[in-house]
């Protein structure tokens, strides 16, 4: 008879913010179904979502403003009451709030962008490092965007803090490398999730064309013709929560769209 040791035993832990939106809703489910221990930080949306998904469940809400990095802190220091340590971190907060001609974006506009991407990542993700250093090491996920690989039209916030996050996720790499501390970033190209949805709906009837037409000029922009699914992040995920040998990488998960652009 194998005798599991307590450590073997424990279900991984895993610290996400935005469980609510497009992608964490897959991987909150699927880490549920897998029997993980879950810290869900987040607002409103989140909160909701987990309200239905994880009742009964080894999950713990924490509500956080990404905006403020006091709530942010606070947030982690709450995580830290609900468990001693956590095996990942995953950072899924962003988004690119709006689109306009680089010579129209107002400071105010640049600066609501880059705190939502890149400074919510290095608050949290600060606080998580300090944690992971005095627990024994950790892996942490950063959600990036191939447009902080590429740049997309409309979108120079968004860019210059989705690229700024991938390094963020390297320098964190490198300097938690001797604590056992793992760090990555996956550059997922466009995901069709529900507010994707919504928009190409929108666009359709903008433009007075249809759904499949606004849809396929998404996805002529990627080399397999393909459309790419939140449930479709979760093996790059899954294999870097386990990970012992790849740290400090950008990871495109994007039916090789950057390959060809």
């Amino acid at each position: 008879m194998v005798v599991q040791s307590a450590a073997m035993a424990r279900h991984k832990s895993v610290l996400m913010t935005s469980p609510g939106g497009g992608i964490g809703q897959a991987l909150f489910k699927h880490f549920i179904a897998n029997d993980y221990q879950i810290i869900a930080v987040g607002g409103s949306q989140s909160k909701d979502f987990i309200e239905n998904y994880g009742d009964g469940k080894d999950v713990s809400f924490i509500p956080c403003d990404y905006f403020d990095p006091n709530s942010m802190e606070q947030a982690i220091a709450k995580s830290k009451e609900k468990v001693s340590r956590i095996d990942a971190f995953i950072h899924l907060t962003g988004g690119s709030l709006f689109s306009k001609p680089a010579g129209e974006i107002n400071i105010s506009d640049f600066k609501k962008v880059v705190d939502l991407n890149l400074t919510s990542a290095f608050v949290l993700g600060q606080e998580v490092f300090n944690w992971m250093k005095n627990a024994g090491g950790g892996n942490m996920i950063f959600f990036g965007s191939t447009t902080g690989i590429v740049p997309s039209f409309k979108k120079l916030p968004y860019a210059v803090s989705k690229a700024g996050l991938h390094m963020l996720a390297r320098v964190f790499a490198l300097e938690g490398a001797s604590y056992g501390i793992i760090a990555n970033s996956i550059a997922p190209g466009y995901v069709l999730t529900d507010r994707h949805i919504q928009e190409l709906n929108a666009k359709a009837s903008k433009n007075e064309t249809d759904y499949e037409t606004e849809l396929h000029k998404v996805v002529s922009k990627n080399l397999m013709n393909g459309t790419l699914l939140p449930e479709d992040l979760i093996p790059i995920v899954t294999l870097l929560i386990e990970t012992q040998s790849i740290t400090g990488a950008i990871i495109p998960v994007d039916l090789g769209q950057t390959t060809i652009q």
